[in-house]
């Protein structure tokens, strides 16, 4: 790795557990949900309610979002190099990337119909799960002063194995078998391609790039299973609000200047590690919500051997047989990881069973009304309309799919 990294979630229904007739309707995403309502005995729960199977093409467009996220981080990677070589600074960097994603937001929730406000309640979570997203990332800038890029970024890639550990413990069940052998199996892989045998062991370095797997790990989680209601898409643009400000008041406290601009020319660079860093950022979030935590972590595990190849195609780096050997290990534990879940994944339900145009695979009664009191037979309409515009087909990817109710 030639330049930083920055990446930058149920409990079952006990058997006692009551379900009422309403929870066995399917909803639209319009309908609220009665744990979502505060102030309600069931808004208090940590997400009880498992997750809906997903169709294959929910699960598949949940992966390839994942998959998007690791290339594009991969991208922002190398991108940044050349950003850094000119000059550029940490803090110029993260300010900018921050509000340009903010912005970017603030354009793009017309055009999906999504508001940007959040109940009190999921405000907090948001700005909560911000917070620890944001030291994670300083965490790990600042260990690179302690130890080698490559030793940190091997140990951040163990937040893949916090988040099935912290999953487990949320569902009180122990991790299977396979996902822990492929886990290990994907970080010996990464330890073999980042090359690390001559890297300095700073206790004080990989302290904190531990410190920042613990807090990715954690952001996964909170944001699939303490606040499962809110919309990725606001999720982001909130949790991006509360990076700017963390950072800003770093800045302040440290008296560091904010933007120290390097004179030659960094624009291109600077503009394609925003451009990647944010689709990355958007796509982690859109894929989490699909496919959960676990998964996703397991399938950001190819970010690295992402970062390698383009960096022996773009930019000439030597690679060693090892490190051949490493990124095929981990290319392989991540396929087997992924055949593994879809083997043993249970059935969609019944509610799931229609694979519409939005892809989530949740479906509508034909007659039943909605909060808004639209018919489904008129959201099929609705829906069969929108196939050909881009504004819609944009709405119903960036759509929060369907939890079980």
């Amino acid at each position: 790795m030639t330049a930083p990294y920055e990446p930058a979630q149920s409990k079952a229904i006990s058997q006692g557990d009551a379900v009422s007739q309403n929870d066995a309707i399917p909803r639209s995403d319009a309908t609220p949900r009665a744990d979502a309502v505060p102030g309600t005995a069931a808004s208090s729960r940590v997400d009880a309610a498992p997750r809906a199977a997903a169709t294959p093409r929910a699960e598949a467009v949940g992966a390839a979002m994942a998959l998007g996220t690791a290339f594009f981080l991969s991208v922002n990677n190398v991108a940044q190099g050349f950003y850094y070589a000119a000059g550029g600074t940490v803090t110029a960097l993260v300010i900018v990337r921050f509000a340009v994603y903010i912005l970017a937001c603030l354009a793009l929730f017309p055009l999906i119909g999504k508001r940007r406000q959040l109940a009190i309640g999921d405000l907090k979570g948001g700005l909560g799960s911000g917070l620890v997203y944001v030291c994670g990332m300083l965490a790990l800038l600042f260990s690179f002063q302690f130890i080698a890029i490559s030793l940190a970024i091997l140990a951040l890639y163990t937040f893949p194995i916090f988040t099935a550990l912290g999953a487990s413990l949320l569902d009180r069940r122990p991790p299977g078998w396979a996902q822990c052998a492929c886990l290990v199996v994907a970080f010996l892989g990464l330890a073999l391609a980042l090359d690390i045998g001559g890297a300095g062991f700073d206790l004080r370095g990989l302290g904190l790039a531990s410190t920042a797997a613990l807090c990715f790990a954690i952001t996964f989680l909170w944001n699939e299973r303490l606040v499962p209601e809110r919309d990725p898409v606001v999720t982001t643009y909130h949790m991006s609000i509360t990076g700017l400000f963390v950072t800003l008041g770093l800045v302040a406290a440290t008296g560091a200047p904010p933007m120290v601009w390097p004179g030659d020319a960094p624009f291109p660079g600077m503009a394609a590690a925003i451009a990647s860093y944010s689709l990355a950022f958007l796509l982690m979030y859109l894929g989490l919500a699909r496919i959960g935590a676990s998964p996703t972590a397991m399938i950001m595990n190819l970010e690295p051997v992402f970062t390698m190849a383009l960096g022996f195609a773009l930019l000439g780096e030597r690679l060693a047989g090892h490190q051949f050997l490493g990124a095929g290990l981990v290319l392989g534990a991540v396929l087997l990881s992924q055949w593994q879940r879809r083997r043993t994944a249970a059935p969609p339900l019944a509610s799931d069973a229609g694979d519409t145009a939005n892809g989530t695979g949740a479906t509508e009664p034909t007659g039943a009304t909605n909060a808004t009191g639209a018919t489904g037979t008129a959201q099929a309409s609705a829906a069969s309309a929108g196939k050909t515009d881009p504004a819609a087909t944009a709405a119903r990817l960036l759509r929060r799919p369907p939890r079980a109710p």
